[in-house]
């Protein structure tokens, strides 16, 4: 690091450009700006020794921090258990009665110098580069408060459980009501051309999106059911079997049964599709209200899997009901629909075009006419009753169903801090008080 600085203890007999400590330092300072040298064993000292502590002459190095010679206490004294600040004394009266050392700034001499040398830079080191610290301590105390705000507070009591619980009821119904509404962040990604609702790699909280979707899908396999009777090989055979079963009375006049006979082939086909709308619809909707369910639940929740894990079962229990409910309209609407019936006005509007481009046999025209009113009045009905049953009486009284579906005590023990999340949360809480202090004696300094 460019604030290090390397103290090399070095006798003060031997050259000191022979160290192998300096001779390493020289590769990572080559400028020499970052070392002091302590002359050890100073009492041992060769001829020149003044010169040689202030850089100057054989066996020297100048260094820009210097050197400073001090008085190493003897094996004796040692064992005699002298004191430091006695030794102190007798190290000052060494370098004052020395000759060697008449000429040898202050500086250079003892150990009290030494002491003064490393404060000096120490300080200095802290003026230069303290800014820069407070600057990261900040930076440091902004990163653990933030980590600290994204774990949820502390659950230890039935009523801490029960207020955390209705806020997440609370964000999952906001959540549920913007997806169904379509209120959801645009991704230019994921678009509408070659979507396929029936993958469920494709699926994703877009609630009103693929209920849309879904449909769609539908409503083109409906359309393919119902075309029937604009295939070109099948005219041939339809007018063929009209003019088998025509059994007297006007011949442009045929009797209603023959319509019923002509079309009930194509409406028994038409139950697969839509109670496989209403099973599309029920899968995904059970993964997509666990997705949300996974968003809106705190990121370092301890609690979060068992949670996902008990309210999934009141999704799914719910979703399950609106799916029994909704193939029981779609079965009543398709026993409505197995009659051939319509007051729609677009009937005859849709007949009389058809009429001056295809002059064919009428009953053909008709029942191509009919089929197209049948399929819009499926499709659109299928919609309103995902809507209602899934939506409207599924994923919108979730919340209602879910506040009565715990009690306090339910709650708490799912909900209930692990020890080691109330330690971490204590933990970041410690860091946040002593960055705040430290920071406040900085700046008072």
């Amino acid at each position: 690091s460019p604030m290090t600085i390397v103290l090399h203890v070095i006798p003060s007999c031997i050259d000191f450009t022979t160290s192998e400590s300096i001779r390493i330092c020289q590769q990572y300072d080559p400028r020499c700006e970052r070392q002091i040298i302590v002359a050890s064993k100073i009492d041992k000292h060769d001829q020149g020794i003044g010169e040689k502590l202030q850089g100057i002459g054989a066996g020297s190095i100048y260094l820009s921090l210097g050197c400073v010679a001090v008085l190493n206490r003897k094996q004796e004294e040692i064992d005699g258990k002298v004191s430091f600040a006695e030794m102190r004394r007798r190290e000052e009266n060494f370098f004052r009665t020395n000759p060697a050392f008449l000429n040898v700034p202050k500086e250079y001499l003892g150990s009290r110098e030494l002491v003064k040398k490393l404060v000096s830079i120490q300080q200095d080191r802290i003026r230069s580069i303290l800014p820069t610290i407070i600057d990261e301590v900040k930076q440091k105390l902004q990163e653990t408060r933030n980590i600290l705000s994204q774990h949820p507070s502390a659950i230890l009591t039935e009523n801490d459980a029960r207020i955390a619980f209705i806020e997440i009821l609370r964000n999952y119904r906001t959540e549920v009501e913007k997806c169904c509404k379509g209120d959801y962040a645009i991704d230019t990604e994921k678009a509408t051309n070659g979507f396929d609702p029936l993958n469920t790699q494709n699926w994703d909280e877009r609630i009103a999106f693929h209920l849309k979707m879904f449909v769609k899908a539908i409503s083109t396999q409906l359309h393919e059911i119902l075309s029937k009777f604009s295939l070109t090989k099948q005219k041939t055979n339809i007018a063929n079997i009209i003019d088998e079963n025509y059994g007297g009375g006007l011949p442009n006049f045929p009797t209603s049964n023959i319509v019923q006979q002509l079309y009930q082939p194509c409406h028994k086909k038409l139950e697969e599709p839509c109670k496989q709308l209403v099973a599309y619809v029920a899968e995904y909707m059970v993964a997509c209200l666990e997705y949300i369910l996974k968003k809106v639940l705190p990121a370092e929740a301890s609690y979060k899997d068992a949670l996902i894990r008990e309210i999934s079962k009141t999704v799914k229990a719910t979703i399950g009901k609106s799916k029994e409910k909704c193939l029981e309209s779609v079965q009543q609407m398709l026993e409505m629909e197995e009659r051939v019936f319509t007051v729609n006005p677009q009937y005859m509007k849709t007949f009389t075009e058809m009429k001056k481009s295809e002059p064919e046999n009428d009953t053909l025209l008709g029942l191509r006419s009919y089929c197209s009113i049948v399929h819009a009045r499926i499709v659109d009905h299928l919609s309103q009753l995902c809507d209602y049953w899934f939506v409207r009486n599924g994923l919108l009284t979730l919340d209602k169903k879910l506040n009565t579906a715990f009690t306090p005590a339910e709650l708490l023990k799912i909900m209930k801090d692990l020890p080691i999340v109330e330690q971490k949360r204590a933990a970041l809480k410690r860091s946040i008080d002593s960055m705040e202090r430290a920071l406040i004696t900085a700046e008072e300094n």
